[in-house]
């Protein structure tokens, strides 16, 4: 706005650094060679794969998981667009997320942890004074995968099943397309570094026979000033269903 630019959605995508978005905001504002300078120090993009692409998983595809991962140009993410089920199921999340940080005290009570550690809720929304504010980890293989019960980390423990099956929903759909990412990772490892020792695992494979891995949900309590009322709107009473109407609508206006 203090330059009179719009800035598109995808921006943090196409431009992952302060150079790379200083020089696309002083081409739009008219800039030459200020622009121009800030072009050649710019960072290349994110790696963006379509699902479909990377399900195919043709030589093209590989070669830029390779360069998503390999090089000092690297960022070591990749991101994946229109994986099957995701949109919905990270509305629906999200809307469940703020209502656990925000609302349901009792359900972070029975879903607290040891402090700094996993599964479990950790933080009291409102009373944080440090950055990173509460949080809320689980362990993804308990639900998803091989679905086993990490000896180490424990059970994860829910504060209710309508929150473990929404978070399970996001869960299923990131953990498919990783496996689909990993499998690219090792089509070029094994091109640049040959087929793999006897007894070693691929990457595929560690993921897969893994029974633990985090996911973590972090909510942050900011000391500034909100431009929304989430904090006011309490969920909707009457069953699920009216639940998860309140929800849809409460994303909605608050994206």
């Amino acid at each position: 706005e203090k330059f009179g630019v719009e800035l598109p959605s995808t921006l943090m995508f196409d431009y992952p650094t302060i150079t790379a978005v200083a020089g696309f905001v002083a081409s739009l504002d008219g800039g030459d060679a200020d622009a121009d300078a800030a072009d050649a120090d710019a960072a290349p993009p994110l790696e963006t794969i379509d699902y479909a692409d990377l399900a195919a998983m043709g030589p093209e595809i590989v070669a830029r998981l390779r360069r998503a991962f390999v090089g000092e140009a690297a960022y070591g993410i990749v991101g994946v667009r229109g994986v099957p089920g995701y949109a919905l199921a990270r509305r629906e999340a999200f809307t469940a997320a703020v209502d656990l940080a925000v609302h349901d005290e009792a359900g972070r009570e029975r879903a607290a942890a040891v402090r700094q550690t996993y599964p479990g809720w950790n933080g009291t929304p409102g009373r944080e004074t440090h950055p990173l504010q509460s949080c809320w980890i689980h362990n993804i293989k308990e639900e998803v995968g091989n679905k086993r019960i990490d000896p180490f980390y424990g059970k994860n423990v829910w504060p209710d099943e309508a929150l473990k099956r929404k978070f399970t929903a996001v869960n299923e759909a990131m953990y498919e397309a990783t496996l689909r990412v990993l499998r690219g990772c090792d089509q070029f490892l094994e091109r640049d570094h040959g087929p793999l020792p006897a007894g070693r695992l691929s990457l595929e494979q560690i993921a897969t026979k893994g029974t633990a891995l985090a996911g973590r949900w972090i909510w942050y309590d900011s000391a500034f000033s909100r431009d929304d009322n989430l904090m006011e709107v309490k969920p909707a009473a009457g069953g699920a269903e009216a639940e998860d109407r309140k929800s849809t609508r409460l994303n909605s206006s608050h994206r």
